[in-house]
């Protein structure tokens, strides 16, 4: 039987611009920021591509669990205008149901501008949050759903009053719970997220988010945070522990994706699935969770989640956007078979 997940974070317009007139440059001296896309002050920067279309963490998954056969409902607020209707409409196309759709009639939809450089394809996002800023999670609502899983995505700057209705809704009801907060949620030191994540059975990080939680959460680390490298993957497990949540994936693009199981005491690796080409590396974490959560929220094996989430992520990266390319269950079966996961 299909479980149900609600989705709760972002709904916004994804703007996206293509250019080959950035620079990458190296950051030695921030661990937590590596690169930076940089260009001429003054300069006019022309553009090779444009692409307009849905985004935001709770659409983004709850679309690529519905392509992999999840029963999804993503819990958003719009704005009172086009851009907001035109949300709905993509979510319906894609056979996503909107009755946890919400209209703020005070604020306009929120949108990401994002900056694409052709040739590494990484990016850079101005984010307008808007509407999804100001998500008001009714606690009867989503309690009369009966969902069997919340999946929680960045929320930004969301009052803590918010994440404390989760933790609500996970006493009103049997419900599991999924997490993918954002650096600027971690960096602000949100002592009623590190509750949420305590209640937690899915922790879901990049390697970023990872270092940031290690730093920026209530008892950070002062210690210096290894060199990049599987030492750092192992000293941020160690971190992890304290966080309280049974199951920490971090998900580390090219290089794969981790997974430590507190439950057991077990760690897993699975090696990267090469995408054909690289188009855009946004939305990649979105679709690596959903693949991930479609396969453990109907009980399938950790290194079968972990290669559902690999080959999903993958696939995103070679089109523009965030929802281009996200996989169905058959598609996703096709590529696993390729793809190994051992235990570290």
């Amino acid at each position: 039987m299909r479980k149900k997940i609600i989705t709760i974070g972002g709904a916004v317009r994804d703007i996206f611009c293509v250019t080959d007139m950035a620079k990458m440059m190296a950051n030695k001296d921030d661990v937590s920021c590596r690169k930076m896309l940089a260009f001429e002050l003054g300069s006019k920067i022309y553009i090779n591509k444009f692409l307009n279309t849905m985004g935001g963490s709770a659409c983004n998954v709850a679309t690529g669990l519905k392509k992999m056969g999840a029963d999804a409902f993503p819990y958003v607020e719009v704005g009172d205008d086009d851009a907001g209707e035109i949300i709905k409409e993509e979510l319906k196309k894609n056979k996503v149901p909107t009755k946890l759709v919400h209209i703020d009639r005070k604020k306009q939809t929120g949108f990401s501008f994002f900056i694409v450089d052709s040739s590494s394809r990484e990016h850079v996002v101005f984010v307008g949050k808007a509407a999804s800023e100001d998500i008001n999670i009714n606690i009867k609502e989503i309690s009369r759903m009966k969902p069997e899983w919340l999946y929680v995505g960045s929320l930004g700057k969301c009052p803590e009053d918010e994440l404390l209705k989760i933790r609500s809704v996970k006493k009103n009801i049997d419900v599991q719970i999924a997490i993918n907060p954002g650096i600027d949620q971690i960096e602000r030191k949100n002592k009623e997220l590190l509750k949420v994540i305590k209640l937690s059975d899915v922790l879901i990080l990049n390697r970023n988010e990872a270092i940031s939680m290690a730093v920026y959460c209530p008892g950070g680390t002062n210690k210096n945070i290894p060199e990049y490298g599987l030492s750092q993957i192992r000293f941020l497990f160690d971190e992890s522990q304290r966080w309280g949540a049974d199951i920490v994936v971090i998900a580390d693009g090219d290089g794969g994706a981790y997974l430590k199981d507190w439950r057991d005491n077990k760690m897993y690796f699975c090696e990267a699935f090469p995408a054909k080409k690289l188009v855009d590396t946004t939305g990649a974490g979105d679709a690596f969770a959903s693949g991930f959560m479609a396969g453990f929220t109907q009980g399938e094996t950790i290194e079968r989640c972990l290669k559902l989430g690999i080959v999903n992520g993958s696939s995103t990266v070679q089109f523009l956007g965030a929802q281009e390319g996200l996989l169905t269950i058959k598609e996703a079966e096709k590529k696993i078979k390729k793809i190994k996961v051992k235990m570290i």
